[in-house]
């Protein structure tokens, strides 16, 4: 065993031994899976909790008198989207304006970010959830869901690109796949109780507004302080798009009741 050892170690070149300093700290490394793959659990959660409630707490705002426990929960909690993007217009603004400009359309430094804050692997595990609900129910266009995701995030960047420099596809895959969260109870609630026709197609509408409410808000928070002002009005390009994104992905939850697995119980094995 020892002369085969020498025999393979002297037909082998010398560097072929030889260990860098980088493999090294790359072996002794104490990161764990989660840093190696730039996963932030608590990043999840906060993204997850703003599409959960923000939308609800907007809504109420908007159509409702202005309370001040209200106005509390939306400045403390929901003041800030968790993600972040990197547009160069608020990098340069500070040095772009004139002494004659208003004060109010000058970008304050504090605000400018050095680096994006979004995810690809909170998202892609809320589409992964969202698809195994169909799964459960027996359906056959489970692999629709991660189509629709990224031709959809697809033509938001195309579409942003116009007046957005800063814009990604990473970007808008983590709004649109974030969007997802509030259907994902409402689904189960169709899946587990098959509720009638009626009663479906109302959970169904409600899923779609309650999206493009997270959706549009995301992007409203997210780009606005971004742009420039003459170029805020284009957000407006994302509504026919975030529209039918949560359109087709909620046309895929079987409505009637012979449609859930094909009428039979849900089983998980």
């Amino acid at each position: 065993m020892g002369e085969d050892h020498n025999a393979l170690k002297s037909s082998l070149p010398s560097w072929f031994f030889d260990i860098n300093e980088d493999d090294e700290s790359i072996i002794n490394s104490s990161q764990s899976v989660l840093d190696e793959l730039e996963i932030n659990p608590s990043h999840i959660i906060e993204v997850v909790k703003w599409n959960l409630f923000c939308p609800f707490f907007g809504i109420i705002k908007r159509f409702s008198c202005n309370s001040a426990i209200l106005n509390r929960i939306m400045l403390e909690d929901y003041s800030s989207h968790p993600i972040k993007l990197v547009s160069s217009y608020k990098r340069t603004a500070l040095f772009e304006y004139d002494d004659n400009d208003d004060v109010n359309e000058k970008v304050d430094e504090n605000d400018t970010e050095t680096s994006s804050n979004t995810d690809f692997w909170g998202p892609l595990f809320i589409t992964t959830i969202f698809s195994s609900l169909l799964w459960l129910g027996n359906q056959r266009n489970v692999p629709y869901v991660y189509v629709i995701w990224c031709l959809s995030a697809i033509l938001c960047h195309v579409t942003c690109r116009s007046f957005l420099d800063g814009s990604t596809i990473g970007f808008h895959l983590s709004i649109l796949g974030y969007s997802l969260v509030p259907q994902i109870p409402l689904c189960f609630i169709i899946l587990a109780l098959r509720p009638s026709l009626t009663t479906s197609t109302i959970i169904q509408f409600f899923c779609v507004v309650y999206s493009m409410c997270a959706a549009l808000m995301s992007y409203n928070m997210i780009i606005r302080p971004l742009i420039e002002p003459r170029s805020r009005n284009k957000l407006l390009l994302l509504l026919p798009v975030v529209f039918l994104f949560e359109l087709y992905i909620i046309t895929l939850v079987p409505m009637r009741r012979w449609q859930i697995n094909h009428g039979n119980p849900i089983t998980i094995m």
